[in-house]
């Protein structure tokens, strides 16, 4: 399918794009586009295996989510309670991207925060967010 990460298994010269993302498929081929980049190749009489990319985290990122995933975690060492709150996960879905936070020591999650995220988001705007949900987490904590 289009946009999985896939190995090719039959191929005997190693290339750069052995592992790669799936652009199209055709009839008689299948374009394979190469990690973290736009060169395509267009692979016949070959066979693929589907990589799960869940399994291999956030590494795997590309382009405008990588970069944002970048960003969220030099925000969390930015705000104002990085000592106790700490990143645990994050996730893309379309033009939004959701953040989890944990407490220190602890997989627990701790909070949830969604924002709209773009090639423009800075490391402040996100900062802000989280800053915002942190009191709000450690208000309830408190009571």
């Amino acid at each position: 399918m289009p946009g999985d990460l896939v190995m090719a298994s039959t191929t005997l010269d190693p290339n750069e794009f052995m592992v790669g993302f799936v652009e199209r498929i055709c009839a008689d081929h299948v374009v394979i586009r190469e990690i973290g980049g736009n060169r395509l190749c267009n692979y016949y009489n070959e066979h693929f295996y589907r990589i799960d990319k869940e399994i291999l985290g956030n590494e795997i990122l590309e382009g405008t989510q990588y970069v944002t995933y970048r960003k969220v975690l030099k925000a969390f060492s930015k705000s104002d309670n990085s000592f106790m709150i700490r990143f645990q996960s994050i996730s893309f879905d379309k033009n939004i991207c959701t953040v989890s936070a944990r407490k220190c020591f602890s997989d627990e999650t701790l909070y949830t925060v969604s924002f709209k995220y773009n090639k423009k988001t800075t490391i402040k705007s996100i900062v802000e967010i989280l800053n915002k949900e942190g009191e709000r987490a450690n208000k309830e904590s408190n009571k």
